[in-house]
């Protein structure tokens, strides 16, 4: 039945951007007034330098967060290589 001459095989390899590691998603509670922080040291693991933080809105924003002035809400850590982009 079909045809065991006709049979071929192919492969892929798989390979994961080093330079992509944004770290690992974390919580953080804050005192309305309390002192203003660096929302990258609060990612679990080792991310990456170079990335860029977003608002919840998905502006553009720096690291650190001001209580009062900054708005709660899920904060994103984006790392970006020409070919991938990985967030925390």
């Amino acid at each position: 039945v079909g045809f065991p001459l006709c049979a071929s095989t192919d492969e892929v390899t798989v390979t994961l951007d080093a330079a992509l590691n944004p770290g690992t998603d974390s919580e953080y509670t804050y005192c309305e007034n309390g002192n203003p922080f660096n929302m990258t040291s609060l990612l679990e693991g080792n991310p990456n330098p170079g990335g860029q933080w977003t608002d919840p809105a998905g502006n553009p924003i720096n690291p650190t967060f001001t209580p009062g002035i900054n708005n709660a809400g899920i904060y994103t850590y984006t790392i970006t290589t020409p070919d991938c982009e990985a967030f925390a």
